[in-house]
């Protein structure tokens, strides 16, 4: 803006250190398939370094480079399960709040890889403060959701994939890497259970209700050879992925080894 002041000093300094930071990132996520011993040794530095979530929040804010927003996510994840213990709460809601904004307001302009990422690392970070969590902030939580579920039909599809992360995490015998015991993974999925699942069923039950009408219309319009057979071609893509996911929610809700 005009008459702003320009950053002097250690601002600057730091400025400029950053940005280094993000063009030296960018270049280990380029060369992790051509150098992967050099870049992913690099990548390792800046997870252990006290920068590192800064670095990667910057890279998520300021990159293109859509293998550097997946490295990204992936560093956000790994630093904040590493570091659980000595991170404050309020620091642990705010990192989980920042993923799912970045989310919110980059996923249409991402690859399907990087949002995979980014919405497994929310998962993933729920997932490790849930048994933590009291019922205000999950209540919370799954409100947010809600509000992508009742919003347009872009956020409807990603409520809808983020769903989808949540359920497979929490359920999956596959889980990612914590660094936790056995035991911590069968009392989260547990309290899942019990205090989650059913959101996500509902949820997924109120995607598929909002779809319904958009779907039978289409349908009924169709000519009559397309009236009773697939979609493809005469509802909109989102439509059908936002259908397709909801369904895959449900099926992953119900097979749930109760």
């Amino acid at each position: 803006a005009a008459g702003a002041p320009k950053p002097t000093g250690a601002m600057a300094d730091a400025g400029d250190a950053l940005a280094g930071a993000v063009a030296a990132f960018e270049d280990a996520a380029t060369k992790c398939a051509l150098e992967p011993a050099t870049a992913g040794a690099y990548l390792q530095d800046v997870a252990a370094s006290d920068d590192g979530l800064a670095v990667a929040r910057a890279v998520l804010e300021s990159s293109a480079v859509h293998y550097a927003q997946f490295q990204a996510a992936l560093l956000v994840r790994d630093v904040a399960i590493r570091r659980w213990d000595s991170i404050a709460p309020a620091d642990r809601d705010a990192m989980r709040g920042y993923l799912m904004e970045w989310v919110v307001a980059r996923w249409g302009g991402v690859e399907r890889y990087v949002l995979r990422q980014a919405l497994q690392a929310v998962a993933v970070l729920w997932k490790r403060g849930w048994a933590e969590e009291g019922d205000d902030v999950k209540s919370s939580f799954f409100d947010n959701i809600a509000s992508l579920v009742d919003a347009d039909l872009s956020s409807k599809l990603l409520a809808a994939k983020l769903l989808i992360a949540l359920v497979e995490e929490f359920g999956s015998t596959k889980y990612s890497n914590m660094g936790m015991p056995l035991e911590f993974h069968n009392v989260v999925r547990a309290r899942f259970q019990a205090g989650g699942l059913l959101a996500v069923f509902r949820c997924a039950l109120s995607l598929l209700d909002a779809v319904a009408p958009v779907l039978a219309q289409a349908m009924a319009a169709a000519p009559p050879p397309l009236a009773t057979g697939s979609p493809d071609g005469i509802v909109d893509d989102a439509v059908v992925d936002v259908v397709g996911t909801s369904l895959g929610v449900l099926v992953e809700c119900l097979s749930w080894d109760f």
